[in-house]
């Protein structure tokens, strides 16, 4: 397959083309280098196949989607509720984007998926030599956009040996205050990073350690507005595991902090503006929930910016002990901050 083809290595320049692999009547997308093959679908924009090279076994090895075990219903529907057969990649699972018909474009270095309402877009960008795609979403919904990705890193040996042999990694106290999450099997490896996201701790219908596919793993992110997170696909023999530069554009908000942190009865955040803008503040929840509006999107000037939030949602009722984020909205740029609040 392109998979397995001979020019696999680090200097083999990113592509991408159209082509019909499964001889449906419908162009399916490819982006790789020389390190990294995946595929892409015009339905829900998603990612259908992602593998990574193993100079070790000189053979391609399947990190992503999982169509062996976990099959997608007949018209290649994954839904995005209880009946989801299946978790490919980068599926956005607000209300009728899951298996909507997006639109597929392509450039040197990556491809854009944008929805049927013009909405959504994700711009997914792979570069010469690296093994790590970033993904760039921009989105105008009410509310949190939740992207969810099914991760089997090394599926050969997961059929052969079964879920038990992933082990899991992540920087904070638990997944929903970490900014990387890394899943392995036996030196292959997933890792996501986060560039203005969050993880969601346990996302809907995915059951326990979100392994209700069995030999996937769901790793659901969410934000608003504009955020990034990165996707690595490694091996034990040859994986950069770097943190990439950010995706998002140039900084507007240059400043952005809460103290004191932990708080009780209540923390000051205090932000700074390089240049005008609209802007937004609210508190959100670790499940992406919108606790309090602290800023409704409102025309400020550049420069230092105050103000306080005393632990109460939007009907003034005190919030549990928990961590809980900061989303600042400037124009198309967003910033989370997690704060602790201890009663």
């Amino acid at each position: 397959s392109e998979a397995n083809a001979q020019d696999l290595g680090s200097t083999t320049p990113t592509a991408s083309w159209n082509q019909d692999t499964d001889l449906d009547g419908e162009d399916e997308v490819i982006l790789r280098n020389g390190l990294v093959w995946t595929l892409w679908q015009a339905r829900g924009g998603r990612c259908l196949l992602a593998v990574r090279y193993d100079p070790d076994r000189n053979d391609a090895v399947l990190l992503m989607g999982n169509p062996l075990a976990n099959p997608s219903a007949p018209g290649e529907e994954e839904y995005a509720n209880q009946w989801s057969t299946r978790c490919s990649g980068y599926k956005v699972m607000n209300s009728g984007y899951a298996d909507d018909m997006f639109n597929l474009t392509t450039n040197t270095q990556g491809v854009t998926a944008s929805s049927s309402n013009g909405l959504v877009t994700m711009t997914h960008t792979l570069s010469t030599g690296s093994d790590t795609l970033s993904t760039l979403v921009n989105e105008s919904e009410s509310g949190a956009l939740y992207v969810r990705v099914g991760l089997n890193p090394d599926l050969q040996r997961l059929m052969k040996s079964g879920p038990s042999v992933m082990t899991r990694s992540y920087d904070g106290g638990s997944l929903s205050t970490s900014s990387w999450y890394r899943l392995e099997t036996g030196g292959v490896n997933v890792s996501l990073l986060m560039a203005g996201a969050l993880f969601v701790e346990s996302p809907l219908n995915t059951g326990f350690e979100r392994r209700d596919l069995g030999l996937t793993e769901e790793l659901e992110i969410f934000g608003d507005g504009s955020f990034g997170f990165h996707t690595v696909f490694g091996t034990a023999a040859n994986s950069t595991n770097v943190v990439p530069a950010p995706v998002t554009e140039a900084a507007n908000i240059t400043f952005f902090q809460a103290a004191p942190n932990p708080f009780n009865p209540r923390s000051v955040i205090h932000y700074e503006l390089k240049n005008s803008a609209m802007v937004s503040l609210r508190v959100m929840d670790l499940r992406g929930r919108v606790v309090a509006t602290l800023l409704p999107e409102t025309s400020l000037n550049n420069g230092h910016h105050a103000l306080h939030w005393d632990g109460t949602d939007s009907s003034g009722r005190s919030m549990a002990n928990s961590v809980y984020v900061f989303v600042l909205k400037a124009g198309d740029e967003m910033q989370t901050l997690r704060v602790m609040l201890v009663k």
